[in-house]
């Protein structure tokens, strides 16, 4: 960055003499050219003479800071079922900016809304875009595609859930697995399987029932979602914007007071 001093509104032929009082904050150019070094505080004096007389002495105050250059978010995209919570974070470059805020928004909050903090809540099926802007004026965003869709079972808190199946008549087999893994699935007692959380995010459980007797195999397949543990502290509430708020207030309390969800 730089700037310029000057003294307008002088007449006569005038000699000009700068200095900065710190040049490792900011150097200035004999033309007085101001330069950003590094961030801090420091100032730049100009002197003015004409002849051997001091016509005038500026003092102009510096601050410098370090502006942000790029943000890069944890998750370019994520899905979420509805009533659920994720908090995105996004990494700051440069490490030493100097404003490290971001400010959140969403394309369509009546989808997805997004707290101060980046905790998002889906609230219904849709797509959003999540944007991250830098809070330093340096107009510097990142993107986080949303995808609120709607699953066979939502496990929430990281409590485990159940989906069941029918065996029919006869003697028969039963395997079951996890397609991503962010689940674990064992047996449950009757003809139910037991769903465990392993980390959040979307996965697909299915049970595959074989007929000894006929040979033929039925499978159950279950759409899973697990929603992220995020704590109170990081999550102080929602701040929107709008009568908007209120509602969306009250479906933030509800979500963290509802158990897993069901479903088969």
């Amino acid at each position: 960055m730089q700037t310029k001093v000057n003294a307008n509104g002088l007449k006569g032929t005038f000699k000009y003499a700068y200095d900065s009082e710190n040049s490792d904050i900011a150097t200035v150019s004999t033309k007085g050219l101001i330069k950003g070094i590094a961030a801090g505080d420091t100032a730049v004096n100009c002197i003015i003479t004409s002849g051997d007389e001091t016509i005038a002495e500026i003092r102009t105050n510096v601050h410098v800071v370090i502006p942000v250059k790029k943000l890069t978010p944890a998750n370019k995209s994520i899905t979420m079922a509805p009533d659920t919570m994720w908090r995105v974070t996004v990494e700051l470059s440069p490490e030493d900016a100097t404003v490290k805020d971001v400010v959140w928004a969403s394309s369509k909050p009546e989808v997805a809304a997004v707290s101060d903090n980046g905790i998002i809540m889906a609230l219904q099926k849709g797509k959003a875009n999540i944007t991250a802007t830098a809070a330093d004026g340096s107009k510097i965003k990142a993107t986080i595609a949303v995808t609120v869709k709607n699953y066979d079972l939502v496990l929430k808190n990281f409590r485990s859930g159940k989906v069941s199946y029918e065996t029919g008549t006869g003697m028969f087999g039963i395997g079951y697995s996890a397609k991503k893994g962010n689940v674990e699935v064992s047996g449950g007692s009757g003809n139910t399987v037991e769903v465990t959380p392993k980390q959040a995010g979307e996965d697909t459980v299915t049970i595959s029932i074989v007929n000894y007797l006929t040979r033929k195999t039925k499978k159950y397949s279950y759409s899973v979602y697990v929603e992220p543990v995020i704590s109170a502290e990081e999550n102080p509430g929602f701040s929107c914007g709008s009568a908007f708020r209120a509602e969306i207030r009250g479906v933030f309390f509800s979500a963290l007071r509802t158990g897993p969800s069901f479903g088969h």
